[in-house]
């Protein structure tokens, strides 16, 4: 995933929009309904979230400066749906990246089109929740389902250890992850994956070093931010090599349905780098998976 803003490689249609609109509550939060998290903690384009939450989105990468295998730079493009599942009382859950791509074709000047590698995080679990400070830590694994020889995947299986955190202090936001990539199986690759975000949002009356109301009285909350990503090899190929991109962005969250839009630019600022510019568009919202499903409030409680 995000593999055209980082060498790491790790991360709609109208009628699924409209019947998941149809299960939403009529008052919606920024996060799922009843989850206990400040309003103010957003969903970051390229960083993961430290709450744990049940979750659906779908992300989109279009980038510029892409070379193909004559050495031509093109455009290539990135679709990935991004499934997560929570517990009841939003301590521990599991999540699933699915990506799909069209990009330039390594091998020569044509196009290559499939789903690329797939991953897992099998258990995702809260070491501190409280309304203004998470700090969870996440196992990931990645499958080899992208074909290497077109480009459209790593080829091996790795898995990555992860250190989440959020912090919310009156409309601000700052989040931070930490991470250790390793092969599985093929040649011995590491490396250390690291980022910040940083967001402030206009919610009404949130009181100074208080807490964002969940569902703020207004249409619309607007929140800017600026993601910082990094990578560093610490082993294998890419040993010694360190990759920062920055990621200015805007969220547009809609309150009263609960569906949030959010918009940014990578820009590569050191390292190698595997395209020029990438635009990101993420959409998608926090409902809950035993009422999309069928079961209702009644079975929520013993589940």
């Amino acid at each position: 995933m995000f593999q055209f803003i980082n060498r790491t490689g790790s991360r709609s249609r109208v009628a699924i929009i409209a019947s998941l609109l149809s299960c939403a509550s009529t008052v919606a939060f920024a996060h799922e309904e009843g989850a206990p998290f400040s309003g103010a903690i957003i969903d970051p384009l390229v960083l993961h979230h430290a709450h744990i939450e049940n979750e659906q989105r779908f992300n989109f990468f279009a980038s510029r400066g892409v070379k193909d295998g004559t050495g031509e730079k093109r455009s290539a493009f990135e679709g990935e749906f991004e499934l997560a599942y929570a517990s009841p009382n939003f301590r521990y859950g599991f999540e699933l990246f699915i990506p799909v791509s069209s990009i330039p074709s390594p091998n020569d000047g044509g196009r290559e089109f499939g789903i690329g590698d797939i991953e897992f995080r099998p258990l995702k679990l809260a070491l501190y929740n409280s309304p203004a400070f998470v700090l969870s830590t996440a196992t990931a694994f990645r499958a080899p389902t992208g074909s290497q020889s077109r480009g459209l995947g790593e080829g091996e299986w790795a898995g990555t250890q992860f250190l989440f955190a959020d912090v919310a202090r009156g409309n601000w936001y700052l989040g931070a992850n930490l991470g250790v990539e390793t092969s599985l199986s093929g040649p011995r690759e590491s490396s250390f994956e690291y980022g910040a975000a940083l967001a402030y949002s206009f919610i009404h009356a949130t009181k100074r070093g208080g807490l964002a109301a969940p569902s703020p009285d207004q249409s619309w909350v607007f929140s800017p931010s600026l993601e910082v990503v990094g990578n560093r090899g610490f082993q294998g190929e890419s040993s010694g090599e360190n990759s920062v991109s920055l990621i200015p962005g805007l969220t547009f969250w809609h309150v009263r349905s609960g569906w949030q839009i959010h918009v940014g630019v990578a820009t590569p600022v050191s390292g190698p780098r595997e395209a020029d510019t990438t635009f990101l568009i993420q959409f998608g919202n926090h409902l809950n998976w035993r009422r999309l499903l069928g079961l209702g409030k009644a079975n929520e409680e013993q589940l």
